[in-house]
């Protein structure tokens, strides 16, 4: 699936985590 996820779509997901794991 990662390989014909976009590449905007993985980076927002990386954003997303690591929001996540700083608001944790």
């Amino acid at each position: 699936m990662s390989g014909t996820m976009p590449f905007w779509m993985r980076g927002f997901l990386s954003a997303l985590l690591a929001t996540s794991f700083g608001l944790a």
